[in-house]
Order: structure tokens, then C-alpha cells, then sequence
């Protein structure tokens, strides 16, 4: 018998059920691997979805400035300051709120693991 690992695995099997290790296994070959493309298919989705999730922010952004919203945060009205602006031009909300706001979902997150 071959020594791969198909066969190190069936000879293994064979000697748990009681089978005569005389017995030959014949493998053939799988079908290409699609492990690879579904993963590249993944990747290219997840690409695709993040690009166009930060592009709705883009265009949030720039209606914002026609309205004259654009650098207020949407949570307590202040002024989002230039420096985050510059950093992130889509930002909805200052650092203080966003850090708040993200700080309330991770307890969530916990909350949801413990329940």
C-alpha cells in the first residue's frame, strides 16, 4: 500500500474494524479542488461589500456638505473635529460618541456570549 495520507488513514481503519490488512483500497482521484475558488469567490464578495458600504458613506458624506450637516456628529450635535475628519471623511460621529457607541456593542457582544 501506498504511503499517503488517504491510505495511512484507510489502514488505520481497517486495522480498528478487524479487517485483513492483506485487503486492497483502491483510491481515485478526486475532482479538483474547489476549496481555492470558493475562497477566492469569498474574498472578491467580501471586497465588493466593503467597497460599496464605504462608497454609501462617500456619498453620505458629500450630501451632507450640500446640506450643510457634513463634520456634525449625529449623536450630540458637536462639531467632529478636522483632525477625524481628515482621517476618516465619512465620520457620522465624534470620538467620544463613536467610542462610546462602540465601547455599549462590545458589552453587548459579551452580554449575548454569557446569556
Amino acid at each position: 500500500m501506498k504511503s499517503t495520507p488517504n491510505a495511512h488513514l484507510m489502514l488505520s481503519v481497517t486495522t480498528l474494524a478487524g479487517w485483513p490488512s492483506t485487503w486492497s483500497i483502491t483510491f481515485t482521484s478526486p475532482r479538483p479542488a474547489k476549496a481555492p475558488i470558493l475562497h477566492d469567490e469569498f474574498v472578491s464578495s467580501e471586497m465588493n461589500r466593503i467597497t460599496f458600504n464605504q462608497l454609501k458613506l462617500v456619498e453620505a458624506a458629500l450630501a451632507g456638505i450640500e446640506s450643510g450637516d457634513y463634520g456634525q456628529c449625529r449623536n450630540c450635535g458637536t462639531t467632529i473635529s478636522p483632525k477625524r475628519l481628515k482621517a476618516v471623511p465619512w465620520a457620522k460621529y465624534c470620538i467620544a460618541c463613536e467610542e462610546h457607541m462602540s465601547q455599549a456593542s462590545e458589552l453587548a457582544e459579551v452580554g449575548q456570549q454569557v446569556a
